[in-house]
């Protein structure tokens, strides 16, 4: 479970709630891994105040948020009208002989249209073997009844597609108010697996779903290109990291690939349908391609810096390198 300290207005802190939320447990062949529940917030019972939730075995337990600040010892617990296997992204399948597997996992719970109320965003990925997968995302708009968030089971807006998808960023990218939604997508085929192996790259999209009245559409409204390198003998995977952010202090989100450990393109947000600058502004950096750039405004000039863990070559320790906007 947690402990929960919230901050007072003179800066004190107040004394822990403690929330249970059993750890989520996966098991294999030889070992076991155990991972700390996910929080999701939102005001389930409509009173103003953010509650506190937790996916356990087919429903959301919700601890309600009171005056104070804190959050109410006894939980209510919230049953799904979903068919759900778990709220852990990190799903696996197994190949070999006939595969027909289908694994539906909670995403998020965030306001995705704006009104206000908590929906609900599910994840199903099937598998038909190695080269036929398919992803699609549901989204339950939250309705609210009495003093209580409810969810349909057919959901709202829908996005799918062949292949193998996965989130990039959740954001609102046009500022309309609702949560647009960014993704990386690719399809695994033989063309696919002869690019890596004759060079060390794939190609991928970036689909880009704007939220509408109607719901997301069926087709992403921006598409972008780029390339993941791959490390066949250490299996290391290298940029190209994307994130989205806004690097430049005018509100608008930018649009971040890293290309190598020498640099990085910024694609300038547009604040129109384009979302983002065709050319890119390339930033040169000294950083690393172990793992992915991230953003975040670390010296509090309303402008997103980058950062992320990299391993210099002459030293064995693990460092944090820091690229701030100007």
């Amino acid at each position: 479970g947690y402990a929960v300290w919230t901050q007072r207005p003179d800066g004190s802190l107040s004394a822990p709630v403690e929330l249970g939320a059993p750890a989520s447990a996966r098991t294999g062949f030889r070992s076991a891994t155990y991972r700390a529940r996910d929080i999701y917030r939102f005001d389930y019972d409509g009173d103003g105040h953010v509650d506190l939730a937790f996916w356990d075995d087919g429903a959301l337990v919700v601890y309600a948020g009171d005056a104070d600040g804190g959050f109410v010892p006894d939980p209510i617990e919230v049953r799904m009208p979903l068919e759900l296997d778990t709220d852990d992204l990190t799903v696996s399948f197994g190949f070999g002989g006939e595969v027909d597997e289908t694994r539906s996992l909670l995403y998020r719970v965030d306001d995705f249209n704006g009104d206000g109320i908590g929906d609900v965003a599910t994840s199903t990925i099937e598998v038909g073997g190695l080269f036929d997968q398919s992803t699609r995302y549901d989204f339950h708009f939250g309705q609210r009844e009495a003093d209580a968030t409810v969810f349909r089971e057919i959901p709202d807006t829908v996005i799918s597609s062949e292949g193998v998808q996965g989130p990039l960023e959740l954001s609102d990218f046009d500022g309309d108010g609702r949560l647009d939604f960014g993704m990386v997508s690719f399809k695994i085929g033989i063309g696919k697996i002869i690019s890596v192996l004759l060079t060390g790259s794939v190609s991928f999209n970036m689909n880009f779903y704007l939220l509408g009245e109607g719901g997301y559409p069926a087709k992403p409204n921006v598409q972008r290109r780029t390339k993941l390198r791959l490390d066949l003998g250490s299996g290391v995977v290298a940029g190209n990291w994307v994130s989205v952010g806004d690097l430049t202090g005018d509100g608008v989100k930018d649009l971040v690939v890293q290309v190598d450990a020498t640099r990085v393109d910024v694609y300038p947000g547009t604040g129109d349908a384009d979302l983002f600058e065709q050319r890119p502004v390339e930033v040169e950096v000294n950083l690393s391609d172990r793992g992915s750039v991230r953003l975040a405004d670390l010296n509090g000039d309303g402008k997103d810096d980058m950062f992320m863990a990299y391993r210099r070559p002459d030293d064995e320790s693990v460092r944090v390198g820091v690229a701030l906007s100007r």
